[in-house]
């Protein structure tokens, strides 16, 4: 009689352990119905294989985040949609609780962006994908630890603060969510400030900014200019010539720059009235300012000298 009560008593202790599985100090209860409570206060109701979340069911957090899809192991494996309460959700595939694979991920209004499509890794968008900004931009390309990264197209069919033109493109390589490389960006509309309505630039790229090598082409409705040569952070600082035409007039600079500024080069012009001319010397605000030659439309000298501020005076 005594060996039989031990026996009851073992099968019963037994029964009750089969029914908790530790996870970090604390116990994970299931019920006869597949539902699993866990020590933080969420909650599991679905597929259960030996006391854990393993097939299709529903996770809810105590932070009010819910994930419907697909486990293994007590671990989100598969395909799945996690929301938070703030409006956020993810839709696709999952690897050991992390987003893994392709998958869609939706922002709440007033965020810097809308929706991303694409790859993931380790939770992280990364591999190809498409990213929607919330001002109007859109970008799809090469991605890494969620930032654009490598090759890739960002464009805006909306008005776009950075420079106020309605339409614009950048196509051409990233580093870090920033255009870094080679690449070439496109606009037109009208700044409001600068009088250009339209502007193209094919170069060399440092954080954003124009840097290194390029070609920088603008207009509107009277005039275009054509910038070939070298840029330092978004400025014309180097070499470089500068092609300009009016309605009425031509002109060209071939020399050094700074910050935008002619230095020391040669400049030439002509225009329908007759007026026409060529200087070669130094250079100041846009002005003859130092040393220089001033041509007349024949190559003869006419001052020869000091400038100052576009004024000669004197040898």
């Amino acid at each position: 009689m005594k060996n039989k009560i031990l026996g009851t008593t073992l099968i019963i202790a037994l029964t009750a352990f089969a029914s908790l599985a530790c996870v970090g100090g604390g116990s994970i209860a299931v019920t006869e119905d597949g539902t699993l409570t866990y020590p933080d206060g969420s909650k599991y109701t679905g597929q259960v294989k030996g006391g854990k979340a393993h097939g299709d069911g529903t996770k809810i957090w105590s932070n009010g985040r819910k994930y419907v899809g697909q486990w293994k192991d007590d671990k989100r494996n598969g395909d799945g949609t996690l929301t938070w309460p703030d409006g956020e959700k993810y839709e696709g595939q999952w690897k050991d609780d992390k987003r893994h694979g392709t998958g869609t991920l939706f922002w709440p209004p007033k965020k810097e962006y809308v929706k991303y499509v694409g790859q993931w890794e380790e939770d992280k968008r990364t591999g190809k994908g498409t990213l929607t900004y919330s001002d109007g931009k859109k970008y799809a390309g090469q991605v890494k630890d969620s930032k654009p990264h490598g090759e890739g197209t960002m464009s805006c069919d909306l008005k776009f603060n950075r420079t106020g033109f309605s339409e614009w493109e950048y196509a051409g390589q990233w580093k870090d969510g920033k255009r870094n490389g080679s690449g070439t960006e496109s606009g037109a509309g009208s700044d409001g400030d600068s009088g250009v309505s339209s502007w193209e630039y094919k170069g060399q790229w440092k954080d954003d900014e124009y840097h290194g090598q390029g070609t920088l082409t603008q207009s509107n409705e009277t005039w275009q200019g054509k910038y070939v040569g070298q840029f330092r952070n978004g400025k014309k600082h180097g070499t470089g010539t500068l092609n300009e035409s009016g309605l009425d007039y031509n002109s060209k600079y071939a020399g050094l720059f700074k910050d935008d500024k002619w230095i020391d080069g040669t400049y030439t012009w002509s225009s329908d009235d007759g007026d026409s001319g060529k200087y070669i010397g130094r250079f100041k605000d846009g002005k003859y300012h130092g040393t220089g030659t001033l041509y007349d439309a024949n190559g003869k000298i006419v001052q020869k000298g000091l400038f100052k501020d576009g004024e000669f005076i004197g040898k």
